[in-house]
């Protein structure tokens, strides 16, 4: 009896631990099974005919039903409130499409859309999801994300028409196992192609009787007048000598890096005869850290530029009174300046600066990047998301989230009037407050996807005088052309954007690249402003990628290049 009992206490432990066994194992699958069964039916209804609620593709309302969707946002700076906005209540009359809304501000729209993501709780769509080459594999892979290939074959003409329009965009949102799963806002603005810029205030120089700096050395110079001479005339020493913010294009780095060493400022590499190498561990990276401390030591740098978000900087370039900016580092000047102010033609454009051992160059950022839209295996009606993206990448798609309604903020070009190019212009700006920063509710800015080719840009009239409020996009036109684009690298020597890593490789580089490129952003931050000497803790610094796995992830990324290649 002791032996029988024996025998059965063994057999029930044995099927216990089977049991558990097999619900972890059912717990570990459930979201790839999920995702699984969601692309399998994305796949189905976009094998149907249209007629199930969903009208033919370019034909109006996308459905004769309204249609309610989930959809994460970011409500950038400048946008009054995307529930009210114009071109939100466009789409709900034209495309019979309206919003859940689960809206982001911009500054850490990135934490929580990876807080959502990890935690389930995510929307229908993504407007500006934001989605690295990594994550898109990643959640595509996991059935988070659905395949987009069969929807938009049936149902988007115009984002195949994009296909055929840009050349490699498609190749470019491909990841390597033949799907797509996200679609990027495509703005093909020439200047945005040289994105990191320095704008410098040409009344202080004129008061001081300087001349536009050159060299980092004529820089030095001129900053440390600023911050001396008084050159707002008010007997306060309540200059800020140069300026910038913590994230994006705005941080200052960009610019004064790029007169040692190239600076992308994304993922600091440069390629050298095809070979990826890392520059933010180079001797030259040491040389640009080392004048920015120089400029920090001497309070030439705003501590704040490390810190602070981009309306930091505007409040610091529109401050009431006296003017108080003498130089600052942004995409355009109207990210800090607004144009109805005096000062709207004070601050000039910056020729990249010459540095000690003669390097002048511009960062370039071309090509397809982070991907805005995507669809989740939540979604209800995949066929209509799909819809509302290839309405958004036609002209008037585009014109309207990114420039609100006719007649308001843009015209149409009458007969003689000139685009930047010379040729014959088919739209106007009435005003540019869409630009500056002012706040307005007529569009989205540009938040999502949509298609702004290099054509549909530069269509817009251009005014001779580009210091004017409407000259503006010809200011920024001729600026990048005659200042930036001339120091721009070597192609070959510029590591592309439209890399995808191998799926074998997509868990181990998500882990790393956050990782390096954080460490390396907090130590430029240390060394600049003292808390680290380059004298004694450089070494350390440089020793430290090996317990980053630096050589892996160069690895992974060359591979990556020589696939592309």
């Amino acid at each position: 009896m002791r032996q029988l009992k024996l025998l059965l206490m063994v057999a029930i432990c044995f099927i216990l631990v089977l049991t558990a066994c097999s619900s972890n194992s059912e717990k570990k699958d459930a979201a790839v099974e999920s995702g699984a069964k969601a692309q399998e039916t994305s796949a189905a209804s976009a094998s149907q005919p249209a007629g199930s609620g969903i009208n033919p593709p370019d034909t109006f309302p996308i459905s004769d039903t309204p249609i309610t969707m989930s959809a994460f946002a970011v409500q950038l700076p400048g946008v009054e409130d995307l529930k009210t906005n114009w071109f939100t209540q466009h789409l709900a009359e034209k495309l019979n499409i309206h919003f859940d809304w689960d809206i982001s501000t911009d500054e850490g729209f990135k934490e929580r859309k990876q807080l959502e993501l990890s935690s389930g709780d995510y929307p229908e769509i993504f407007l500006a999801g934001d989605f690295t080459k990594v994550e898109q594999m990643e959640y595509g892979a996991q059935g988070v994300l659905l395949p987009l290939n069969d929807l938009i074959e049936q149902y988007a003409p115009n984002i195949k028409a994009a296909f055929d329009t840009i050349p490699y965009l498609k190749a470019a949102i491909t990841v390597p196992d033949g799907n797509i799963y996200a679609l990027p806002g495509v703005n093909q603005c020439f200047h945005c192609t040289r994105p990191a810029k320095m704008w410098i205030n040409t009344q202080w120089l004129d008061e001081l009787g300087l001349e536009m700096p050159q060299t980092t050395e004529d820089f030095y110079q001129v900053l440390k007048a600023f911050k001396e001479k008084d050159p707002n005339k008010n007997n306060k020493a309540d200059e800020i000598a140069l300026s910038g913010a913590a994230s994006g294009w705005s941080r200052i780095d960009g610019f004064l890096m790029n007169a040692f060493i190239y600076n992308n400022m994304q993922d600091y590499f440069r390629v050298n005869n095809g070979k990826v190498e890392f520059v933010a561990l180079q001797p030259e990276w040491r040389d640009g850290l080392a004048y920015m401390n120089k400029l920090y030591k001497e309070d030439l740098i705003d501590p704040a530029a490390f810190t602070q978000p981009k309306d930091g900087l505007a409040r610091l370039g529109q401050a009431a009174g006296d003017s108080i900016l003498g130089a600052a580092t942004s995409l355009h000047v109207g990210e800090f300046i607004n144009n109805e102010s005096e000062r709207w033609r004070q601050y000039r454009a910056l020729e990249p600066l010459v540095g000690p051992s003669g390097v002048q160059l511009s960062t370039y950022d071309a090509g397809i990047g982070n991907s805005a839209f995507a669809i989740t295996n939540k979604a209800k009606n995949p066929e209509a998301a799909i819809r509302l993206v290839d309405y958004l990448y036609t002209s008037e798609g585009t014109l309207f989230v990114t420039n609100g309604p006719e007649g308001e903020l843009w015209r149409k070009a009458e007969p003689g009037e000139k685009d930047v190019r010379g040729n014959q212009a088919v739209w106007a700006t009435k005003n540019s407050t869409h630009v500056t920063g002012n706040v307005q509710n007529f569009h989205w800015r540009g938040m999502g996807p949509f298609i702004a080719t290099f054509e549909f840009s530069e269509s817009r009239v251009a005014p001779e005088d580009m210091y004017s409020i409407d000259g503006y996009a010809k200011r920024l036109f001729v600026n990048t052309k005659e200042l930036y684009e001339p120091h721009t690298p070597p192609l070959d020597a510029i590591y592309p954007k439209d890399v995808f890593i191998s799926q074998a490789d997509v868990e181990e580089i998500s882990l790393m690249k956050p990782l390096i490129t954080d460490y390396v952003e907090s130590n430029m931050v240390q060394f600049v402003t003292g808390k680290k000497s380059l004298d004694h803790d450089w070494d350390a610094y440089v020793k430290g990628f090996d317990n980053l796995n630096l050589a892996r992830y160069l690895e992974i990324h060359q591979n990556a290049l020589n696939t592309m290649q």
